[in-house]
């Protein structure tokens, strides 16, 4: 009877609320809100109108509400305000606070309107690249191969750690993955929809996916079957959490971020953004920013593929 309602949006509009209403100066809690409302709400609604949101898509706008918060009432028991504020109370504040970075986008934002005057925050450094796995494309073999082989796991976990190892899935992803984006044809090719177009899954991989569905079918009785999620949590109806599926992957002894990061870069490295972007369900500017990461460009990749081409090489 009630109207669908994204949950991670919800969730996101009542920790900004709380936010705001524990801001006591009127025009900073005015401010922020504006610069929440146009520069992060807006946009998580309209992305809510199209998909599901995911856990974490939320989680950006949470910290930034919460840095900014802080910052203006730190300038404020400055009897400072943001007009007022110099480079450096920006700089001050920074030092005091080396892990709350996260001012770039509203100072820039509040200069623009004017604001403020003559201040900005440097762009968090971006550090995916320090965090992969040691031994980087070798170790991610390895743990490919014991995946595929290791039939003493567990098949749930086999299929999630393949997926992040492979295909680069964060554990909010993969939680959110429904049964139906694995298909066969009638040839026995098996196919598994991640972004907007499928992607061919090798045949030692589609044996362990044709094992999970026909778990998920023999458990029917209980109710699994019906659950859509291709990783059923405790709860019917109910998806896995991403904190849950980050525990069984580390008991298994892939490291989420580490083997994601890896895989990521490996791929990057080869695929152009616009095909990374549709096979892995990424943004193309999350994608060409992966590339620039992995030193590739699109001539880069046309080269590589031509010296591929002419010494019939075989990719693993």
């Amino acid at each position: 009877m009630l109207p669908d309602r994204d949950r991670v949006l919800r969730r996101t509009e009542i920790f900004i609320k709380k936010k705001l209403d524990a801001i006591d100066n009127p025009d900073d809690r005015a401010i922020i809100h504006a610069f929440m409302e146009w520069h992060h709400l807006r946009k998580l609604r309209g992305q809510a109108l199209q998909a599901q949101l995911r856990v974490g898509q939320g989680a950006t706008a949470r910290t930034e509400v919460s840095a900014v918060a802080d910052f203006l009432q730190d300038l404020n028991g400055r009897d400072l305000s943001l007009a007022t504020c110099t480079q450096r109370h920006v700089d001050d504040w920074l030092v005091a606070n080396p892990t709350r970075p996260h001012l770039n986008q509203f100072l820039r934002w509040a200069t623009k309107r004017r604001n403020a005057q003559g201040i900005a925050a440097a762009t968090p450094p971006d550090r995916r690249t320090r965090h992969t796995l040691v031994d980087g494309d070798n170790r991610r073999w390895a743990l490919i191969q014991r995946l595929i082989n290791d039939s003493g796991l567990d098949t749930k976990d086999r299929v999630a750690g393949l997926l992040v190892v492979l295909y680069s899935q964060q554990t909010s992803q993969l939680v959110t993955l429904r049964a139906d984006c694995i298909s066969f044809n009638e040839s026995g090719c098996c196919t598994i929809t991640l972004g907007s177009v499928p992607l061919n899954v090798p045949e030692s991989v589609s044996e362990i996916l044709a094992e999970l569905l026909a778990q998920r079918r023999g458990h029917a009785a209980v109710g699994v079957g019906i659950n859509p999620w291709l990783f059923p949590g405790g709860l019917t109806g109910q998806h896995l959490s991403a904190q849950q599926m980050g525990v069984r992957l580390r008991r298994i002894g892939v490291s989420p971020l580490l083997a994601r990061n890896t895989a990521l870069i490996a791929l990057a490295g080869e695929l152009p953004a616009v095909v990374l972007a549709r096979l892995l369900g990424f943004s193309v500017k999350r994608a060409v920013v992966w590339n620039a990461e992995a030193g590739n460009t699109y001539s880069g990749y046309a080269a590589a593929v031509a010296r591929r081409s002419s010494s019939g090489r075989v990719s693993r």
